[in-house]
């Protein structure tokens, strides 16, 4: 049995890895024309999703982000929602990735500067709010019960808020062609908890309601590598750049969003009842 205290320790502990894993990849990850496409575009579906079903009298928003890591996505959500937030309040378990994110807010411009925090806390701890809009990329997959996540996220937020989600899916089409083949299905990374499928996160969120799925990047590396490579390994490793240059596509990107049931990631809304 999950109980708080316990997931507030594994929360912590999946934060500093994971933060230390992006840390190393900083450089790479931030100046990559791949990523800051994949960042806006998150952030985007995000803001516009929100703009649409949020009324008039709930603007200016108070926003929490959940595992914000260096900042990956904060200072775009902050850019785009400029008209629209009041305050971006960041939170993270991560002392030194922190330490990264306000180093890029200090670089950021004036507005986005006033509006945005990023401070260390655990989501589990959290009492802040109430809040309009609570999203988190990259989080759900270190958390072994997603339920928790649920409970937490509709305790801060104000009736009608909305609790945004990225996530990768669990029964992406690479696993299910695992599945058809009699093996074992995958993990992205090996510092993931758990990948959920779209049907698990579409039943599982009580209390919040869910409102829309969409879906990011078709082909992943498993899928493009096999059909490339036949199985060879040896083969694989030598096509490995072209692969990863195939997957970085926006084609590739826009894919999944015909297709989310079979996209590698998840993108998921839900609200808040209005009468609670």
């Amino acid at each position: 049995m999950w109980t708080k205290d316990l997931l507030r320790k594994h929360a912590f502990l999946q934060g500093e890895e994971y933060s230390r894993k992006m840390r190393e990849e900083y450089e790479t990850l931030w100046g990559s024309f791949h990523w800051d496409f994949v960042r806006q575009q998150r952030a985007k579906w995000m803001v516009y999703k929100a703009q649409r079903l949020f009324k008039r009298d709930m603007s200016p928003w108070k926003v929490l982000e959940v595992g914000c890591g260096i900042g990956f996505t904060t200072l775009e959500v902050a850019r785009l929602g400029l008209s629209c937030i009041e305050s971006l309040l960041a939170i993270d378990t991560s002392t030194d990735a922190l330490k990264i994110a306000k180093d890029l807010l200090a670089k950021a411009e004036p507005e986005v500067k006033s509006m945005v925090l990023f401070r260390e806390d655990n989501f589990f701890d959290h009492t802040g709010g109430p809040y309009h809009l609570i999203y988190m990329h990259e989080v759900f997959e270190h958390i072994p019960d997603f339920q928790s996540i649920f409970e937490q996220a509709n305790a801060l937020l104000c009736p009608g808020g909305l609790f945004m989600v990225s996530t990768p899916n669990g029964s992406r089409l690479s696993n299910r062609l695992l599945n058809l083949l009699g093996r074992e299905p995958l993990l992205l990374d090996p510092y993931h908890i758990k990948e959920y499928t779209p049907s698990e996160l579409l039943t599982g969120g009580t209390p919040l309601i869910p409102l829309a799925l969409s879906g990011r990047i078709l082909l992943d590396e498993l899928v493009l590598g096999g059909l490339l490579s036949f199985g060879s390994k040896a083969l694989f490793k030598r096509l490995r750049p072209l692969v990863v240059r195939l997957i970085q596509t926006r084609a590739n990107y826009y894919a999944g969003t015909i297709a989310p049931s079979l996209s590698s990631e998840l993108m998921l809304l839900y609200r808040k009842d209005l009468h609670e």
